[in-house]
């Protein structure tokens, strides 16, 4: 591991390095570090913006990917076992597996969307 005294050409220690390298300090007194060299500008130390708000309308659409999941197994499963040719069909494991996957997600909607409702 090399020094950074050396890289940076100075004499100071490195635990030294504060202000002067183009960093405010915030005012809890926090100083930024650098990402990795030293030859890079240091971070920000801004506030952080607000998070996210979740609104209703997107509530609704995290609960319709479910739906879209247990029909696409569903789906996957009826045409996989319908429409290949019996050599390429899947095996029993996994035919089980897709209609349990169908299922579960289905369900999870199910309860999911009865939980908007206020019906559970």
């Amino acid at each position: 591991m090399t020094d950074d005294r050396n890289q940076r050409g100075d004499n100071a220690p490195a635990s030294e390095s504060s202000v002067g390298d183009g960093a405010a300090p915030s005012p809890s007194g926090f100083v930024p570090p650098h990402p990795g060299s030293r030859k890079m500008p240091r971070w920000n130390s801004g506030e952080l913006i607000d998070a996210p708000k979740f609104v209703r309308k997107h509530w609704y659409a995290t609960i319709s990917y479910n739906f879209a999941l247990g029909i696409s197994c569903c789906h996957t499963l009826v045409l996989n076992t319908v429409l290949l040719p019996r050599e390429l069909r899947p095996g029993w494991f996994v035919r089980i597996a897709m209609a349990l996957g169908g299922i579960f997600f289905f369900l999870l909607g199910l309860a999911a969307t009865l939980r908007e409702l206020g019906q559970i």
